[in-house]
């Protein structure tokens, strides 16, 4: 008799069970979705979720969830959690994108993602050679030296020969390609920066093209002359 009692207890208690998890797991209306996110990026979120999301807000696989978000790409981290009594609350955190790379974004972490929103005024990498994360930290250190000058790269350059080139903007506007070559190419950048300072930055409208590939000084094509004109080494004052 008293076996049978704890039997129909047990039954009773799993059917208690069952019961309060049937009332639990309501099905999912509504999806919350916070982080820096733009329209389209939350709508993918919201569309990785429906797609993976199987079963009520009780039996929903967290898990799953999260890695469907993260195989959109550019998510870095993702944290999914119920929000009683029937929604699901995600976090996302994506990277910053620093430059084009290709038909895609160079993230500040070295990974290539894709994006739903187009981006603009970032630099852009053209690369035949390098990997992201070494274009990346040569785009830094580059960057750094420019920016002494008041000028920002707008395009990070790599032929197949592995020499490499960049067009930097000048704080009016204007644009100029300066070739570094295969080595040494932070001290060349940095060479034209004196010479840009000394004597360029007054006629960057007149000029073509500056070539950095020399181990004292730079040559500039004037646009007009169309001829190439040695210029002063970088620590000198001479007139090019």
């Amino acid at each position: 008799m008293a076996r049978l009692m704890t039997l129909l207890l047990v039954v009773a208690l799993l059917g208690v069970g069952l019961l309060v998890y049937v009332q639990l797991d309501q099905p999912v209306t509504r999806v919350l979705v916070r982080g820096q996110l733009d329209g389209a990026e939350r709508g993918q979120v919201q569309n990785a979720v429906r797609a993976t999301l199987d079963g009520g807000l009780l039996s929903a696989d967290l898990q799953a969830l999260s890695d469907g978000i993260l195989r959109l790409g550019w998510p870095r981290n993702v944290t999914v959690r119920r929000d009683w009594p029937s929604g699901l609350a995600i976090e996302v955190e994506k990277p910053a994108v620093i430059a084009r790379w290709r038909d895609a974004y160079l993230a500040n972490d070295g990974r290539v993602v894709r994006l739903p929103t187009e981006r603009t005024g970032l630099p852009r990498f053209e690369c035949s050679l390098s990997e992201p994360r070494r274009a990346m930290e040569i785009f830094l250190r580059m960057n750094e030296i420019a920016a002494g000058a008041g000028l920002a790269i707008e395009t990070l350059t790599e032929n197949l020969f592995g020499e490499w080139s960049v067009v930097v903007r000048t704080p009016h506007r204007q644009e100029l390609r300066v070739h570094l070559g295969a080595e040494s190419t932070t001290e060349r950048l940095d060479r034209f920066v004196i010479v840009y300072r000394q004597q360029l930055a007054e006629r960057i409208g007149e000029i073509e093209v500056v070539d950095a590939r020399y181990d004292n000084g730079v040559a500039v094509r004037w646009a007009r002359e169309e001829e190439l004109v040695a210029a002063t080494a970088a620590t000198r004052s001479e007139s090019i």
